[in-house]
């Protein structure tokens, strides 16, 4: 496949989320920080141009970005809160050609896997990296594809961290806007329309959250080697 570039719009704060997760739930910088380097591990061939939208961010944060983040990068300090700065990652998004990736700060990735997220782009033009253990509770029945090796399936729903062809984002640009942060409403307008979401399984990524990690992947393993 023919390699294409990609822009990350990170969206991270220092405020503990309402979500436990299973380290460093009080301590939101240090959970940044690990959740940043493994992003920076799974990235580091994709090498994706980065614009952080820091929240209520600390100094330490900030701080930690410049010194871990090694590719190209743009960091803006907010404080707009979630829905906030989900509309302002929109409204940067829309004025650039790249494909893009929303990401949420609170994400821990599989090493290297960066360019297993980029191909199920290509193919797709509408992905997440994380395979929700909900996807295996309800009666939505999933297709299943292989993508240069990797298997993806087509999910009812996901959190808002994915990524998507600048084309698609474009022609359903009111339709991203009008949802904001909402993770379940636009999944399911965008499938109306005839745009699935896809998930590699296993998942390239987990959302750092107790009860809710990705399935089939030792999570605690990946954590600890950054901590």
């Amino acid at each position: 496949m023919g390699r294409k570039t990609m822009i990350v719009y990170y969206r991270i704060t220092s405020i503990p989320s309402t979500n436990p997760s299973p380290i460093y739930q009080e301590d939101k910088d240090k959970l940044n920080e690990i959740c940043l380097k493994s992003f920076v591990n799974a990235f580091k061939e994709v090498k994706p141009k980065m614009v952080f939208i820091c929240d209520s961010c600390s100094e330490d944060t900030l701080e930690m970005i410049y010194n871990i983040c090694p590719f190209e990068k743009e960091v803006m300090v907010t404080h707009l809160g979630q829905n906030g700065t989900s509309l302002k990652q929109y409204e940067l998004a829309r004025e650039q050609d790249d494909d893009i990736y929303f990401a949420e700060s609170d994400y821990i990735y599989q090493e290297n896997s960066g360019q297993d997220l980029l191909n199920g782009l290509n193919e797709f033009g509408l992905v997440s990296p994380y395979d929700h253990p909900d996807h295996y509770k309800t009666p939505y029945v999933s297709k299943l594809r292989l993508v240069d090796n990797y298997h993806w399936r087509s999910a009812e729903n996901n959190t808002m961290t994915w990524a998507v062809s600048n084309q698609l984002f474009k022609d359903h640009y009111d339709t991203f806007y009008k949802y904001g942060y909402l993770d379940r409403e636009v999944w399911d307008d965008l499938r109306k329309e005839g745009h699935e979401l896809w998930v590699p399984v296993p998942s390239i990524a987990t959302h750092s959250v107790r009860d809710y990690l990705a399935p089939s992947i030792n999570w605690k393993e990946n954590w600890e080697k950054l901590i």
